[in-house]
């Protein structure tokens, strides 16, 4: 992150950490805890949202065939009414790549 990195920088000029935090227009605390962060796991993403899981072979084969058989016309809003428990971008992707 390139706060963390200015940090560790400007701390080595000899400025502190919440003068630092004042130049980058940020609470002391949030450059704190960030650095905290970096150093226990370099501010590894954390996932968001429910966990999906992936689409079987099966599925994906019927996936495949339908959008084959009605064509790159076929709505997200049909598919999802076909496939209710999958994510909408799941089902956007074959029409993308057929687009693409």
């Amino acid at each position: 992150m390139s706060a963390v990195a200015f940090l560790r920088w400007d701390r080595s000029t000899g400025a502190s950490s919440a003068e630092t935090a004042h130049l980058l227009r940020m609470r002391s605390s949030t450059l704190t805890a960030w650095r905290r962060l970096w150093f226990s796991d370099r501010l590894r993403p954390q996932p968001r949202g429910p966990r999906i899981e992936p689409i079987d072979a099966a599925e994906r084969e019927l996936l495949k065939a339908i959008f084959y058989l009605a064509g790159p016309g076929i709505s997200v809003a049909t598919l999802r009414d076909i496939f209710p428990d999958r994510p909408r971008a799941e089902l956007e992707w074959p029409r993308l790549k057929c687009a693409g």
